[in-house]
C-alpha cells in the first residue's frame, strides 16, 4: 500500500514538473519573440512580412500566457481576437483576477467604439475610452495604473491618445488627487520632467520618483521620495546610444524592492555601466523618526575585462531574509565566490527585547563545485529547465 501511495505521489510530482517545464518554455519563447519585435521597431531593417509573422506568433504565445494558474486554480482565461493588435498584458495579479474590459468588436475583430472597465463584475466609473473604426485608441482615456489593486490601491492614468499613442499631458490620480505624471512627445515617448510611482506604490509604501526624460529615456539626477517630501534618496541615469535604455551610473541611494512602513530598507553603493560594483551597504530603520543603521551588505566584483555584461557578489556578505520587516529581522552571514554561495552560512535573529542578534542555526553548506557542474551542463534550454526544477524541489 505504501509503495502504491508513493508511486501516485511520484506521478503527480512528475506531472507538475512537466507543466512547469512547459510554462518555462512558453515564457522563454515569448520573450525571445518579443525582443525580435522590438528590434524590428528600432532597426527597421527586417521586412514587413517577417515582422507580421513574428507578431502572429507572439500573439499565439500571449494567449497561452493569459491562462494563469495559482495554487492549481485557473484565475483567468482570455483569447485575443485580433492577432495583429498588441494586447494589453496584465502583470498585476489582482488585475488578472478581477479586471475586465467590456466593449464591441468590428468586422475584422478589432476593438471599436467605447470600451469600459469593470472590477469583479462592477463597472468602474469613467474608466475606459474610445477606439477608432480601425481599432486604435483615440481621445481622452482613463486607465488603471499597474499598481491598481481594487479597494486597497486605486490609482489611474488619465490622458489623451492619438492614433493609439499617448500624447501630451498624462496624470496619475490617487485618492482623487494628482500625485504624478508628465508629458509625451509627438512620437508617444516620455519627455521632460516626470513624477512616477514606484512599482509597489500603495498606502504603506508611498515612494515616488522625480526626474527627466529625453525622448523616452531617463537622464540625469532622479530623486526618490518617501511620503512625497521627506527622506530623499537619489541616483543618476546616463544615455549611451539610441538602441540601449538609460543606465544607472555613480553613487545611488535606493529603497529596497520590498520597502514599506515596517520594512524601511535602503541600499547604498555605486553603479558602473548599469551594474553594481564595489562595496554596497544595506541600511534599515524601524520607524520614520529614527536614523538608518547598517545591518548588512558586501562587495560586488566587476568582471576582469571591465565588461558591461555584469558584476557578481564576492567575499563576505550579510544578507536579509526574504520578507524582512520589524517582526522578522533575520539575517544570513556567509561567503560568496564569483557570484555563488560557498561554505557555511549562519542565520541570526534580531531580538527586539534584548536588542541583540541571536544565533539561530547553521544553514545548509553550499558547494561551489556543484554550481560549476551546472553551468557546464547548460547546453540546451530543456537542460536548464530540468536543473532549475530539480533545485527548486530540493534535489541535488
Amino acid at each position: 500500500m505504501n509503495n502504491f501511495t508513493g508511486s501516485l505521489k511520484e506521478k503527480e510530482k512528475n506531472k507538475l514538473l512537466q507543466k512547469q517545464a512547459k510554462l518555462f518554455l512558453i515564457i522563454f519563447e515569448y520573450n525571445k519573440l518579443n525582443q525580435k519585435i522590438n528590434n524590428i521597431g528600432k532597426l527597421n531593417k527586417l521586412n514587413v512580412q517577417y515582422g507580421i509573422l513574428l507578431a502572429v506568433n507572439l500573439k499565439r504565445l500571449q494567449s497561452q500566457l493569459n491562462l494563469m494558474k495559482k495554487k492549481r486554480q485557473i484565475i483567468r482565461i482570455e483569447q485575443v481576437k485580433d492577432q495583429l493588435q498588441m494586447s494589453e498584458i496584465l502583470t498585476n495579479l489582482e488585475q488578472i483576477k478581477y479586471f475586465q474590459w467590456c466593449g464591441n468588436y468590428g468586422q475584422n475583430s478589432q476593438k471599436v467604439d467605447r470600451w469600459t472597465g469593470s472590477w469583479n463584475q462592477i463597472t468602474l466609473e469613467d474608466v475606459g475610452g474610445y477606439y477608432s473604426i480601425v481599432g486604435k485608441k483615440e481621445g481622452l482615456w482613463k486607465e488603471l495604473s499597474q499598481n491598481y489593486q481594487g479597494n486597497d490601491v486605486q490609482i489611474y492614468d488619465v490622458g489623451k491618445y492619438i492614433n493609439n499613442q499617448r500624447r501630451g499631458t498624462w496624470k496619475f490620480i490617487y485618492d482623487n488627487k494628482q500625485i504624478g505624471g508628465g508629458n509625451y512627445n509627438n512620437q508617444g515617448k516620455k519627455n521632460g520632467r516626470w513624477i512616477e510611482l514606484s512599482q509597489n506604490f500603495q498606502n504603506i509604501s508611498l515612494i515616488i520618483y522625480k526626474g527627466e526624460y529625453i525622448n523616452g529615456k531617463k537622464y540625469g539626477i532622479w530623486d526618490i521620495l518617501y511620503k512625497r517630501n521627506a527622506n530623499k534618496a537619489f541616483g543618476f541615469y546616463d544615455q549611451q546610444n539610441n538602441f540601449i535604455d538609460s543606465i544607472k551610473i555613480g553613487r545611488w541611494i535606493e529603497p529596497d524592492d520590498g520597502f514599506w512602513n515596517l520594512s524601511q530598507v535602503i541600499n547604498i553603493g555605486e553603479y558602473k555601466y548599469g551594474k553594481k560594483v564595489g562595496l554596497w551597504d544595506i541600511k534599515y530603520r524601524i520607524s520614520d523618526n529614527q536614523s538608518f543603521q547598517i545591518i548588512g551588505g558586501g562587495y560586488y566584483k566587476q568582471l576582469e575585462d571591465n565588461s558591461v555584461l555584469g558584476s557578481f557578489k564576492n567575499g563576505q556578505w550579510i544578507e536579509l531574509t526574504d520578507g524582512f520587516w520589524r517582526d522578522k529581522q533575520v539575517t544570513y552571514y556567509g561567503e560568496y565566490l564569483n557570484g555563488y554561495k560557498v561554505g557555511k552560512w549562519d542565520i541570526y535573529y534580531n531580538n527586539q527585547e534584548t536588542e541583540q542578534n541571536e544565533y539561530m542555526q547553521e544553514n545548509i553548506s553550499f558547494k561551489f563545485f556543484n554550481f560549476v557542474v551546472v553551468i557546464h551542463m547548460l547546453k540546451k534550454l530543456q537542460e536548464l529547465i530540468y536543473i532549475q526544477l530539480r533545485l527548486e524541489n530540493g534535489q541535488s
